[in-house]
């Protein structure tokens, strides 16, 4: 059985691999939308000039900075590059991140039916072929998120600096790649920090606020350091939320828009509205159904609440990015489009693959 499902794992893997490969061969296509051309006229600015626009516009800079970086990394060696066709390349390098991070960490701890699941779950998401080669921040907002996510088990298990550094940076850097991005890493940090007190109360640990600290004494270096990194860009950030609450392109919500969110996550895009459907009410029963499934069969099992606990987090961030932005659109202005969940999904599809 072992075997069977290592063959299956590793099957899966290689269907992943093949669809970021299948994305790469895409990339000559110079074909892009309005979006894809403002990033386009960014990069083309010096540095300088780039931070200066970035500061006027509605999202963080780190982009940007990366498809540049890349761009002038690559003219030293072909100076008459397609530039349209590597910033499409750039988009797709993230995936092959997940992808390298699905073959070691997650393989390592869950074994391979777990992470060619989940490689495939990230790969072949409902929606995601709209993004994989889009020259714009959503598949590096997805990396970053995700690997903090799976860094967060290997802050659980070891404890080690090197993770919570990894966490730290990831995080970081999402929230300079995207503001909701920045949501999501913000209830990173909550389930992080519910994990490591429930951790402590399992192994029987004393309770009071010196034990509080002492056990969350990493967690709130990480937290004060990411508000310090953030600083030299929040007066930026403060004027792009003041243009956004004046005037903004997207359009009210309604009470609808929580179906909404579960259909960009589980509806497939085929154009065909009755399969669309159907696949999409069978991923979420088959979801609902493994949860319960799970926690029937396996609740005598200790160490299977830490994990199941971790995993589920996946679930809880995804879900309260929407929440947090659903709430801001009723009460303030509407800020939130479904596009916005797109990093919160790798620790959804790793709940699902783990599950």
């Amino acid at each position: 059985m072992k075997e069977k499902k290592t063959a299956a794992g590793i099957l899966l893997f290689v269907l992943a691999a093949a669809m970021a490969v299948f994305s790469l061969s895409l990339c000559g296509s110079e074909d892009i939308w309005y979006d894809e051309l403002f990033t386009m006229s960014f990069v083309r600015q010096p540095v300088g000039r780039l931070l200066e626009l970035a500061a006027q516009d509605v999202h963080p800079p780190l982009y940007y900075l990366i498809v540049k970086a890349v761009l002038e990394c690559v003219r030293l060696v072909r100076p008459a590059v397609n530039e349209v066709a590597a910033a499409k390349i750039v988009s797709v390098l993230p995936y092959l991140g997940l992808l390298a991070y699905s073959a070691v960490l997650v393989r390592k701890r869950d074994g391979w039916l777990c992470a060619g699941l989940f490689a495939f779950c990230l790969l072949s998401m409902p929606q995601l072929s709209n993004y994989t080669t889009e020259i714009r921040m959503y598949g590096w907002a997805l990396f970053f998120l995700t690997a903090a996510f799976l860094h967060v088990r290997e802050i659980l298990l070891t404890g080690k600096r090197l993770h919570w550094a990894a966490f730290w940076l990831y995080g970081i850097c999402a929230a300079y790649t995207h503001y909701f991005a920045a949501v999501s890493a913000f209830f990173l940090y909550l389930s992080l920090a519910g994990l490591l007190l429930w951790k402590r109360k399992k192994e029987g640990g004393p309770a009071g606020n010196g034990a509080f600290l002492r056990t969350s004494a990493p967690w709130l270096a990480c937290a004060a350091l990411s508000v310090l990194a953030y600083l030299p860009w929040l007066p930026s950030a403060i004027r792009q939320v003041s243009a956004v609450r004046e005037d903004y392109w997207i359009l009210p919500l309604e009470w609808s828009c929580f179906g909404g969110c579960v259909k960009f996550v589980l509806k497939p895009s085929t154009g065909y509205q009755l399969p669309d459907y159907a696949l999409a009410v069978l991923l979420f029963g088959s979801l609902l159904l493994l949860l319960v499934r799970a926690f029937v069969n396996r609740k005598k099992e200790a160490a299977f609440w830490q994990d199941a606990g971790y995993a589920s987090c996946g679930i809880w961030v995804l879900a309260g990015t929407a929440l947090f932005g659903i709430a801001v659109s009723f009460l303030m202005r509407p800020v939130f489009v479904y596009r916005y969940m797109l990093p919160a999904l790798g620790g959804f599809w790793f709940c699902f693959a783990w599950f």
